[in-house]
């Protein structure tokens, strides 16, 4: 269900009508601290445009101090926003470059976000890495792209009331497809990073409707030499549902041909309807400790109607009005009510004035 190693090349956006693509950067401190950046066009996780042939952009940046979620913003901007060059791309007023040389591929964003009733995030995030070095997968109708898997990284940020500088291991991919994620028969998505002093473990299981999962496990190494790990297998255990419905993971063991590795979700920093995130503690079997990064997506109830209000009120969306809630959603973590309390006297002075 995945092709690996495909011929997708960041900065840039391809995708075809229907289809989406999205860039994915993370940088992990390992103690609950960590950055998470991505980049797209038709992000799947943001509500459809009324439009039906407009393909908007979004940039999703999301920071994470003590293994809670400090600050958060997703915002859309028009197709024509998007001002593309050789390795670089703009989108709105943020810039995304891309370099490989020699092997070693370098990205730096800057971004600058200014959110509706949150103020202004500005600052940059850059890492650099081995280039991931594997062989292209058989065809598959989900593309996805490990640029560089052992990378090191650095996030300086600031925005209204906070900021970060946070330092350490990071990770760079890319997916794409032709299709709606949730139109390509995958019933259950779960990805996941594991970062150990002299390699990164890579897990893809993407279970099909109807069928049995089918594990992919991606070793490489800090010279960006991947491979596919054969026989891989995966266990998972899951606690009980959250507040959306989702079944809260709990433990993940990853059983490789020479190692066994435990895979415990400290830190739960997202859920909702259709989409988890988790910061992880490792532990191989051959006594090597570590940390990543965890997501699960389940593509069915992405396109669920009855929700889609409640997911807009974490978007700003370029050709719709922010809902009145949305800055108890965006922005940073401390302050939400205070802002979201001003945000409704403002409303109110705009109608009886």
């Amino acid at each position: 269900m995945i092709r690996i190693g495909s011929a997708l090349r960041p900065p840039q956006l391809p995708a075809t009508p229907r289809g989406f693509a999205w860039w994915y950067a993370d940088i992990t401190a390992g103690d609950g601290d960590a950055v998470v950046l991505l980049w797209a066009r038709r992000l799947p996780f943001v509500p459809a445009s009324p439009a039906a042939d407009e393909a908007p952009l979004a940039v999703a940046l999301a920071v994470y101090r003590n293994g809670r979620e400090a600050f958060y913003a997703l915002q859309t901007s028009a197709d024509s926003a998007a001002r593309e060059a050789s390795g670089e791309l703009r989108i709105g007023d943020s810039c995304f470059r891309v370099r490989t040389q020699a092997g070693v591929v370098s990205l730096r964003a800057d971004l600058d976000l200014r959110l509706p009733g949150s103020g202004r995030v500005g600052g940059v995030v850059h890492l650099e890495g081995a280039a991931t070095s594997i062989a292209a997968d058989s065809a598959s109708p989900l593309d996805w792209f490990p640029i560089t898997a052992t990378a090191e990284g650095r996030a300086d940020l600031g925005w209204e009331g906070g900021s970060c500088d946070i330092a350490g291991r990071a990770y760079f991919d890319g997916n794409a497809a032709n299709a709606p994620l949730h139109e390509l028969g995958i019933d259950d998505w779960r990805w996941g990073r594991v970062s150990f002093p002299s390699r990164e473990v890579v897990y893809f299981q993407l279970s099909p409707k109807g069928g049995a999962a089918s594990p992919v496990v991606l070793s490489v190494t800090k010279r960006g030499e991947g491979r596919i790990v054969p026989g891989a297998a995966i266990e998972l255990d899951d606690a009980a549902p959250g507040w959306f419905g989702l079944r809260r993971a709990r433990r993940l063991t990853l059983t490789l041909p020479s190692e066994r590795i435990d895979v415990a979700f400290e830190h739960q920093v997202e859920d909702g309807f259709f989409y988890q995130r988790y910061l992880t503690n490792v532990r191989s079997s051959s006594g090597e400790v570590g940390h990543g990064v965890s997501e699960r997506v389940v593509p069915g109830r992405i396109a669920q109607s009855w929700h889609r209000p409640l997911v807009r009120m974490r978007v700003d969306q370029h050709a719709v009005a922010p809902s009145l809630w949305y800055p108890l959603f965006s922005g940073a973590r401390e302050g939400r009510w205070s802002r979201l309390f001003a945000a409704w006297r403002g409303a109110g002075r705009q109608v009886t004035t």
